[in-house]
């Protein structure tokens, strides 16, 4: 076995490092001879951090043969102890599970986890996220694209595991080459692609709500953000527009002016008017003639209200309002929504779920 050491100068802005601060951190990526772990082997493992700065240090646990895959595993666990968060790419589905099963093969009674290190996947985090942000899928490479990040490296995961066996009977040192370099460029990759966190804090609430205001044609919610995002994005629907830029979310909630219906929920305690169309409480009605008023149902025990409104996500506490009882559409009057206290838990969970919203449409 071989460790291929060095450094390299990396520019990474807006990183996971910003949500961990002053936490060591391990990006690590594995190499293996096919998917199934009872009938594959790991051949490299590559492993970066930041020791200062822009400066990265790489090292890769390289196996000259199958014999070596046992001192490999071991050397890069005793390596990862003194780090508190481990980030992969799709880790937790298979390069953890695949170490573990690996080492239990090899008699090794070793298990990343239980040192206390926390797995952050950043496939798994972002992948829900691919479509709102223009990507066909998920997968690295898609999403190094997506940043603008350019590989040395041509060859794919698959296409290595055939480099290698030639590699074993060759021993070209070219063939180690190409080996190295992709696995390099998958490790080195990771401090930039753990940036794409940011745009899951978004949906996740990790923004303050710095003011809302009314506007010409809605209501502006701006957010800061807690982290910067590494490019921009837009989204838009029929009730709201959202920018993302830099360090700010701002949200405009459409108004749109028409009649909606107030439905009381205790209809039982109400009488419905016909000619009126709506709906008063039983002390009221009993100044109606009967013949005037009938008892209400929950589909007409409503009083109607125009004006301008915006769509409701998940308040309660002000009034909802609706086009028809059955409809699942609700909205809240305008007036009423800008008077809210935006510090509140409710109307930071009205955001939150006003941003997912647009997930649900992927």
């Amino acid at each position: 076995m071989e460790i291929i050491k060095k450094q390299i100068s990396m520019n990474v802005c807006h990183g996971i490092e910003e949500y961990f601060p002053g936490k060591n951190i391990l990006y690590f990526d594995i190499e293996t001879t096919g998917l199934s772990s009872s009938r594959g082997m790991i051949y490299l493992i590559g492993t970066a951090w930041r020791k200062e700065d822009s400066c990265y240090e790489i090292h890769q646990y390289f196996a000259y043969n199958a014999i070596d895959e046992k001192d490999l595993i071991l050397e890069f666990v005793r390596n990862i102890q003194s780090f508190d968060i481990l980030v992969s790419f799709n880790g937790d589905n298979f390069d953890l599970p695949f170490l573990k099963k690996r080492a239990e093969y090899l008699g090794l009674s070793v298990n990343i986890l239980n040192y206390g290190i926390v797995s952050v996947d950043i496939y798994r985090k972002i992948r829900k996220y691919c479509g709102l942000l223009g990507m066909e899928n998920a997968k690295q490479k898609t999403v190094e694209k997506f940043l603008g990040i350019q590989r040395k490296d041509t060859v794919s995961g698959k296409e290595l595991i055939k480099v290698y066996r030639d590699y074993l009977v060759k021993r070209d040192e070219h063939m180690r080459d190409i080996l190295l370099l992709h696995n390099s460029e998958d490790v080195t990759g990771l401090p930039v692609l753990s940036g794409m966190i940011s745009y899951c804090g978004i949906f996740e609430g990790n923004w303050e709500i710095s003011g809302m205001e009314t506007v010409e044609n809605g209501i502006l919610i701006v957010c800061t953000l807690k982290n910067k995002i590494q490019k921009a994005l837009e989204l838009q629907n029929s009730f709201v527009r959202v920018w993302i830029l830099g360090e700010q979310v701002r949200i405009l909630l459409y108004t749109v002016t028409m009649e909606l219906k107030f439905f009381y929920p205790d209809y039982k305690n109400y009488y419905y008017l016909p000619k009126e169309d709506m709906a008063v409480h039983k002390s009221v009605a009993a100044f109606v003639d009967k013949e005037y008023r009938i008892k209400a149902a929950k589909e007409n025990c409503y009083m109607k209200r125009s004006g301008e409104f915006v769509k409701n996500y998940g308040l309660t506490s002000l009034h909802i309002l609706k086009r028809n009882y059955s409809e699942n559409e609700e909205y809240v009057e305008a007036g009423e929504l800008i008077t809210m206290d935006i510090q509140t838990k409710e109307f930071r969970e009205y955001v939150i779920k006003l941003l997912n919203s647009f997930i649900k449409r992927v």
